[in-house]
């Protein structure tokens, strides 16, 4: 599953870089896989993000309604400081071994602001609260290059979030 998500990022920055001249890239700053016996609710990741200070909408549960299922979960935020949080679950094929995979990814504007207390908190929250086995946490860095794709993708973030 990690080889296919790195081929649909290391895609999507193709395509993104095939539309303009200037390569862009952005990666989130945190980024944790985990596994869950359960689906976690998403109002219990909405409310995870509100007390950290996040708006948090739930994209998936309204497509769901609609008949335009398209993920386990998806729960996005964003907070005044324009950091984008995204909780979402994609069910893996059988080539993968089945079941559906999390990732909770923390991105800030660039360049990268690491917040280590609520990376720990996130980690915990999948841990503790969902009761997941957490698989891998990895960080990131973006650079000022990185500023205009940033700015696309939040632009984005909250035209979705008034839908």
């Amino acid at each position: 599953m990690r080889i296919a998500l790195l081929r649909y990022v290391a895609c999507t920055g193709l395509m993104l870089a095939a539309c303009d001249e200037r390569p862009r890239v952005l990666a989130p700053d945190f980024a944790i896989d985990f596994r869950c016996k359960a689906v976690p609710n998403a109002e219990t990741v909405e409310g995870f993000f509100r007390r950290h200070g996040f708006r948090a909408f739930d994209e998936e549960g309204p497509r769901e309604k609609r008949g335009h299922h398209f993920f386990v979960l998806e729960v996005d935020g964003y907070d005044p400081r324009r950091r984008m949080f995204e909780v979402i679950g994609l069910r893996q094929p059988a080539s993968y071994g089945s079941g559906v995979l999390y990732r909770l990814t923390i991105t800030s504007p660039p360049p990268t602001h690491q917040d280590g207390r609520i990376e720990k908190d996130a980690r915990n929250f999948a841990e503790r609260t969902l009761h997941c086995r957490v698989t891998s946490a990895s960080h990131f860095e973006n650079g000022s290059e990185s500023t205009e794709l940033f700015r696309s993708v939040f632009q984005q973030v909250l035209r979705r979030s008034r839908i």
